[in-house]
């Protein structure tokens, strides 16, 4: 959006009218040519100096609006302005399993010992290091250690049992592996400059009382937060309120809906009973069958796996409380290839309107990876 910018041409113009003007009422001296020889390049360059100071004022102007800032610095000013700070990048914790070949005797596993995940498809690999000494007891195979990433960032928020690498060697210990629920304290980026504007709308909008805007932006306050959803219709009676919150590597741990509760526990009105943990996973299955009109398919039936999988997953899919739908679902599908003429399902079973009901407090996410095979039209 352009406040006061004008190309160079019309300011020359102008300028030019100006002098014209001002020749003929005599402010000027006419004899002077401001058309031709040096004066004219004088215009040039004044037109020149003012194309650069309204380009100066329209950008200040722009970054001076919240709703239209695009440098970091600047939005970081407006959201201290309603009392909000930026959220800074933090490193990935949590906790890994290591396997030893004799279980008999102490064994210590020194800290600073490095592991990581196998290169991904971009041939970046995510290392961690633990923190502390460990001690394996005697007469156990297996241990517990805690870990903390390389660097900061989302990035190191790492799938489950991808961490399977010893860069540094320790003796006696044969197999490392990150569980289930291996994240203790998730890993966040440096909050972005869109983060910071809808984080700046929500403070205005809270401003009106503990309604759900405000309950949104104390949750999203805290570090490693990535969704917030209120349900504020008294879902456990009169007086009820419950925050749903996802995480940055997914569904939250302990630790971030403890912060998070503290937070809302420091601001809530002393007469709400609210409710802070993450949405009831509803596992959904999938198995389906490609129709195709013809049998080169390539990479189709890996490339609809990628479209299921992202539909489903909890930060970027269908998100908390939205229901399942087999016409969302036949269209997303269906656009990866025009070779594919219908869908046969086996899994979900659907209801007579082509609905898996997903309830304001649940996520609906793949239980096992979907089943997908394809057979070619037959005519």
């Amino acid at each position: 959006m352009n406040f006061f910018q004008k190309s160079v041409d019309e300011i020359k113009q102008g300028m030019l009218a100006s002098i014209q003007s001002a020749q003929e009422n005599g402010n000027l001296p006419k004899v002077l040519n401001f058309y031709r020889g040096p004066f004219r390049g004088l215009v040039e360059l004044w037109s020149f100096g003012l194309y650069q100071i309204y380009g100066v004022l329209d950008r200040a102007i722009q970054q001076a609006v919240p709703m239209l800032a695009d440098e970091a610095e600047w939005m970081q000013q407006h959201i201290e302005q309603v009392g909000l700070t930026r959220k800074s990048a933090r490193r990935a914790s949590g906790r890994l399993w290591l396997e030893r070949s004799d279980s008999s005797g102490n064994w210590v596993v020194p800290s600073g010992r490095v592991f990581s995940t196998l290169p991904d498809g971009n041939g970046e690999e995510y290392r961690f290091l633990s923190i502390q000494d460990e001690i394996i007891p005697d007469g156990v195979l297996f241990a517990e250690i805690s870990v903390t990433a390389e660097k900061e960032g989302t990035q190191y928020n790492v799938a489950p049992f991808t961490i399977t690498e010893m860069k540094t060697h320790i003796p006696g210990i044969e197999k490392v592996e990150n569980r289930y629920d291996w994240i203790d304290v998730e890993g966040t980026d440096t909050e972005s400059i869109e983060d910071m504007r809808d984080r700046y709308v929500l403070a205005w909008k809270g401003l009106g009382g503990a309604n759900k805007h405000a309950y949104k932006s104390w949750a999203l306050s805290v570090a490693g937060v990535h969704t917030v959803e209120v349900i504020d219709n008294h879902p456990r009676g009169q007086g009820t309120i419950d925050v749903l919150i996802l995480g940055s590597a997914g569904l939250p741990g302990t630790q971030l809906i403890e912060d998070v509760s503290s937070v809302i526990e420091s601001n809530r009105p002393i007469n709400d009973d609210v409710a802070v943990s993450g949405p009831t996973v509803k596992e959904v299955y999938i198995s389906l069958t490609l129709v195709v009109i013809d049998d080169t398919i390539g990479s189709m039936v890996a490339d609809v796996k990628n479209v299921l999988n992202q539909l489903f997953d909890p930060l970027e899919g269908l998100g908390i409380g939205v229901d399942v739908s087999r016409d969302r679902l036949i269209a997303d599908c269906m656009g990866v290839d025009p070779k594919i003429k219908r869908i046969e399902w086996t899994l979900p079973t659907w209801d007579e309107n082509g609905i898996i009901s997903v309830a304001d407090n649940e996520i609906a996410v793949l239980g096992e990876a979907p089943t997908v095979t394809w057979e070619k039209e037959t005519t």
